[in-house]
């Protein structure tokens, strides 16, 4: 996410995107991001199909699962 935000600034910086779309860029960022956390929490704490997520493997499904969004 770290990288993502100084792509974004950079970008903002050298004038290829203008304020109000490093904004809108921002929290999209940001609502993934959140998105992200619960999902996570989600999977760690619920046995989904008698399927139990450790914390590394809800990570993995998760970005998966927002990667194909």
């Amino acid at each position: 996410m770290k990288d993502k935000i100084r792509e974004i600034c950079y970008d903002l910086e050298i004038g290829c995107i203008d304020w109000t779309e490093a904004s809108e860029q921002l929290l999209v960022l940001c609502d993934v991001s959140q998105q992200r956390e619960l999902l996570i929490a989600y999977l760690t704490t619920k046995t989904h199909k008698g399927l139990y997520f450790t914390q590394e493997t809800a990570e993995k499904a998760v970005d998966e699962y927002l990667s194909n969004l």
